[in-house]
């Protein structure tokens, strides 16, 4: 019986398809689905905490499609663990394609600034992110190496500070009161201080028709100056501008809302006085 060869270039096409598919599949076994970016989206801040979403974008390299079902991770801040979890996703990740996996955080300020006393007044929270991510639908189920550092905004209070009174045009029914305050935002990011309201009293006599000066923006980590000009009818307090005498104590308080790049935060209530 006699056994015909395959024609020469027959043999080098059968050649040349096993050279491949053996490279294809050393590829697939050598290259692993990886992390290609960490992006960081803040979903939530006040002047308590601050709520964020870590979107994890993970390459897979291979023609189908695979899941993430688990993912460990932990959030060190300065070099100190401070958050460990693990959560369940279900993500699909498209052969040949980028797969995000959303991780949401919440940080509490209070507990933080009582685990790290040296972030008592810090605008920002150094952090290192890093973990695993459990990929299936290969042979075996693989991990995914995830690290990441960065930093989270701090939202910290604005300050008013120096306070500096003047009165006007007294007369026997009133008296102009012009105060100006001297304010600081703390902040890594602008404050926008069009929404806050302002009330002005000397003693239990309150001023009326209190106006504040558009202060505006302020820009991260900058001062400016806040004028508040109001008016006064109290007969009492008249009677004791006519005679020269120094007036008792004053209030300056606020509430309102201030504006941040995320949003319109609420602004606890507070007040500056003088004695």
């Amino acid at each position: 019986m006699t056994i015909e060869k395959a024609p020469k270039p027959r043999r080098f096409l059968i050649a040349l398809a096993l050279l491949l598919v053996g490279q294809a599949v050393g590829c697939s076994t050598t290259r692993q689905p990886e992390v290609r970016a960490v992006n960081v989206a803040i979903t939530r801040i006040d002047f308590n905490g601050v709520e964020a979403v870590f979107n994890v974008d993970v390459y897979n390299p291979h023609p189908i499609r695979l899941k993430i079902p688990k993912l460990q991770y932990q959030i060190d801040v300065a070099g100190t663990e401070f958050i460990r979890d693990e959560q369940s996703p279900d993500v699909d990740l498209p052969g040949g394609g980028v797969g995000t996996l959303p991780l949401p955080v919440q940080i509490d300020y209070a507990r933080l600034r009582e685990t790290f006393d040296r972030l008592e007044d810090a605008s920002e929270i150094p952090y290192r992110l890093h973990g695993a991510a459990v990929v299936t639908g290969l042979d075996h189920p693989r991990d995914v190496t995830l690290e990441h550092k960065g930093k989270l905004p701090i939202l910290c209070l604005p300050s008013f500070s120096s306070p500096r009174v003047r009165f006007a045009d007294a007369s026997l029914t009133s008296a102009k009161v012009a105060l100006e305050v001297d304010v600081h935002n703390p902040n890594v990011c602008g404050l926008g201080l069009a929404d806050v309201s302002y009330s002005l009293s000397f003693g239990p006599i309150m001023v009326g028709h209190v106006r504040a000066s558009a202060l505006g923006n302020l820009a991260p980590r900058s001062s400016g100056k806040l004028s508040l000009v109001g008016e006064i009818t109290g007969v009492g307090i008249l009677q004791q501008l006519a005679r020269g005498e120094k007036l008792g104590g004053f209030v300056m308080a606020w509430s309102g809302t201030v504006q941040t790049p995320y949003g319109s935060v609420t602004l606890p209530p507070g007040q500056l006085g003088s004695e």
